[in-house]
């Protein structure tokens, strides 16, 4: 499917104005334009992309590095015409067979650097998401905007559209998220303790559709009850993770595109107020072992902790009053900053990448991350046999997630600000539960006039 696209320049002008970013003032948007046909690929079942790229080699600013296999399959297709078969080389314009040329960084160091490599021109092609990439600097105009290049009709992309569509900002799409994951914290326990204390399985509670807020206080209390010693719940983001399951992002978006503030929205401070009530019951001090070793009933942690413990797992549990499960839900992506000298060539590698997910979807006998959890094991380790009865299993929690009439994502992007307003904001998420004062509403009414504004200032650019 051929495309018109637009290749933005940045004009010498813009750079001048760059140093104003680090100081919160938008970027000017000064751009020409030059005309370019291009055949971006819509799908994997052509081998050999017809689009022809100026250079394949693109520059990555980031914490980590980019995913193998895309950078792989980049390789063998957008990349293909550099190979030389003569000496079984891949040779490219610039003399090298470097594909992608990447500088780490650390996290607290990015945004300086991505903003020092815009004002010097010599933008990255790719760079991370950071926290407050969406909205407040792309609202800085520090990114290029990837509409024209994108082609969401293709099959590997419909399913992104709703997270796509999330990040939209003023008419312009800068994020093309080529993963999702719903529910990126689980709650851990321990299911033999649960079993031993004659508590109900979670996950037999999800199994029934009963996996609710107060189903899950009634096992922490039981477990409680049988060790009057332990914790009921420890870890990350625990508030988040219960507002989330109302279904309402802290910081919303309208049908006209413009941010909303829901801090005193219905539905989280139903939250809140639920929250604030078992407050008490939550611990600071658990060691990240505390479950394992029957200290605590349930360990909030990242899906990564499961390949380092023999805990069990479920999501969070279900508002009464919602319509279904409402998980937290993380992107995986890039983004491409001002001034870069391949926009194509980096809109090409996230379409490798989105390929790469998209050619690996995984089900019940595939070796994705999800699945490699997943070993069907008996309480006592031993391997299930045909006459073992049947248990639920990892797989199984992990399919439940990727049903779609049973649970949906909330994307929320609450630390979206400036580094002020951000610090409000953890320090009213973490303050319900840890602080010494957790009255929702009042730390609401206090801090309204900052989040308000941040919301305000964006949305008049709108």
């Amino acid at each position: 499917m051929s495309k018109r696209i637009l290749i933005a320049a940045l004009c010498a002008g813009m750079l001048i104005g760059l140093c104003s970013c680090a100081k919160g003032a938008p970027l000017t948007d000064e751009t020409s334009e030059v005309e370019q046909t291009l055949d971006i690929v819509g799908n994997n079942f052509s081998p050999v992309p017809t689009v022809k790229l100026e250079t394949p080699v693109i520059t990555y600013l980031g914490t980590g590095s980019v995913p193998q296999s895309s950078a792989e399959l980049y390789r063998k297709t957008y990349a293909a015409q550099y190979f030389d078969a003569s000496s079984g080389q891949y040779v490219f314009p610039d003399g090298s067979g470097r594909l992608i040329v990447s500088r780490t960084v650390t996290e607290g160091q990015l945004p300086d650097e991505l903003i020092a490599s815009i004002q010097s021109d010599s933008s990255p092609d790719l760079t991370d998401k950071l926290d407050n990439s969406y909205p407040y600097l792309m609202s800085r105009n520090i990114y290029e905007d990837l509409t024209a290049y994108m082609d969401m009709s293709s099959p590997q992309w419909v399913d992104m559209g709703e997270y796509v569509e999330r990040y939209e900002f003023n008419g312009k799409h800068f994020y093309y998220p080529w993963d999702s994951t719903l529910s990126p914290q689980l709650l851990f326990y321990n299911r033999g303790l649960f079993e031993q204390y004659g508590i109900p399985d979670p996950a037999e509670l999800l199994d029934e559709d009963n996996w609710t807020w107060e189903t899950f206080l009634e096992d922490c209390r039981l477990f409680v009850l049988a060790d009057d010693n332990a914790a009921e719940l420890y870890g990350k983001d625990i508030a988040e993770n219960f507002m989330a399951s109302t279904g309402v992002m802290l910081i919303g978006k309208d049908e006209n595109g413009k941010l909303t503030n829901n801090f005193a929205s219905e539905e989280i401070s139903r939250a809140a107020e639920w929250l604030e009530e078992f407050a008490q019951n939550v611990s600071e001090d658990c060691s990240d072992e505390a479950a394992e070793e029957g200290l605590a009933a349930f360990y909030s942690a990242d899906r990564e902790y499961a390949d380092e413990t023999e805990l069990f797992f479920v999501p969070y549990p279900k508002d009464g009053q919602a319509e279904k499960y409402f998980c937290r839900a993380s992107t995986r992506g890039y983004l491409v900053p001002k001034g870069a000298k391949n926009v194509v060539g980096a809109c090409c590698f996230i379409n490798c990448c989105r390929l790469d997910i998209y050619g690996d979807i995984p089900d019940e006998t595939s070796d994705s991350f999800e699945t490699s959890l997943c070993a069907i094991t008996s309480e006592s380790g031993e391997l299930q046999t045909a006459e073992s009865e049947p248990e639920i299993t990892a797989a199984d929690i992990l399919k439940k997630l990727r049903n779609p009439d049973m649970f949906s994502g909330v994307a929320d992007e609450n630390r979206c600000f400036s580094e002020e307003t951000n610090a409000v904001i953890d320090d009213m998420l973490n303050g319900i539960l840890y602080g010494d004062d957790i009255n929702w509403e009042r730390r609401c009414a206090e801090n309204f006039p900052l989040i308000n504004a941040a919301v305000d200032e964006i949305n008049s650019l709108i």
